[in-house]
């Protein structure tokens, strides 16, 4: 007997919104996502070349705007300010609320737009 080796789904790292999202959106992954998803959660540089409308862009982009749902933070995450009071104690004091994401940018992903117009123009 043959043992087959199962293949992961592409999809089981993406946090499950966005599996839902996917999966109730397009279906299935393209080739080029399923390939080129492993290669870009493990971090590595990656090229994928595929045709036009195969779901490149999504491929690259998809798991960076993914990555960005772990980095926020809970507003409830924030702990309070213990501030003096006139007797010398500390009363607890909630914080404002704090923007969850930081003041910096998190993603720049720049998509070739003016080839894929040459090659829908075609």
């Amino acid at each position: 007997m043959t043992k087959t080796k199962l293949t992961p789904n592409p999809l089981d790292q993406f946090l499950p919104a966005t599996r839902t999202w996917f999966t109730q959106t397009l279906g299935a992954p393209t080739p080029p996502q399923a390939q080129g998803w492993p290669a870009i959660q493990r971090g590595d540089h990656t090229l994928i070349l595929a045709p036009t409308g195969s779901g490149k862009t999504l491929t690259a982009f998809l798991w960076a705007i993914d990555r960005l749902f772990h980095t926020v933070r809970a507003p409830d995450a924030v702990p309070p300010v213990e501030e003096p009071t006139d007797g010398g104690q500390k009363k607890r004091k909630p914080r404002k609320k704090q923007p969850t994401v930081q003041a910096e940018t998190q993603l720049l992903y720049i998509s070739p737009l003016k080839a894929l117009n040459n090659d829908i123009e075609r």
